[in-house]
């Protein structure tokens, strides 16, 4: 069973965020597509957003995993609610979750006010993706990658959505730091190779 790096979490309701930065590298996409791959297989569901780069690696990974077995994990795309190109499967806060979802994201975002409607929308789409539709599931780590300043701290959506983890409590295994991505290209040789 592959267990989130670390050897040291099971997912009860086996939830994780795959989310990241827009200049993800191209090998850390191809082992983001790895990570959910094998997640999958394993019955662990994907939460994302649906962006570009390491978003879509995440959600290929899945994908690429109903293939090779149709009852594996699923995924939980997030957009926001005046996203143009909406695809049927995926997930929109609107109404009161999107108003609860808008809360929580202007009570972490350090320059909410500098937002305008469209950014906010995808900010609160992060609240959704961390906390599930309800925004009363969080999911229980957080898979990223996105550079961090010498204090730790992260900023874009990815960032946004770090944040709220950390507020949760959540597991954050970002792959820009070089002892966790060692540790995940470890696990997941180890989980290859088994295969």
């Amino acid at each position: 069973m592959l267990l989130l790096g670390q050897n040291d979490i099971y997912l009860k309701d086996k939830s994780y965020a795959g989310i990241g930065s827009r200049s993800t590298p191209d090998n850390v996409l191809d082992l983001m597509h790895r990570i959910s791959f094998g997640l999958s297989l394993s019955g662990y569901t994907l939460r994302s957003g649906g962006a570009i780069r390491a978003d879509s690696a995440f959600e290929e990974g899945v994908r690429k995993a109903f293939v090779v077995k149709p009852s594996a994990g699923d995924c939980e795309i997030f957009r926001p609610h005046n996203y143009k190109n909406l695809r049927s499967t995926d997930l929109v806060l609107k109404d009161n979750y999107l108003e609860r979802a808008m809360k929580i994201a202007e009570r972490v975002h350090p320059a909410w006010n500098k937002c305008n409607d469209y950014a906010r929308a995808l900010h609160a789409r992060n609240a959704g993706i961390i906390l599930g539709a309800d925004l009363k599931s969080p999911v229980k780590a957080i898979i990223c990658w996105t550079p961090e300043d010498e204090k730790g701290q992260v900023s874009g959506g990815t960032g946004l959505a770090i944040r709220i983890g950390r507020e949760y409590g959540i597991r954050i295994d970002n792959l820009w730091r070089p002892k966790i991505l060692k540790i995940w290209k470890k696990d997941l040789a180890k989980e290859e190779a088994e295969k």
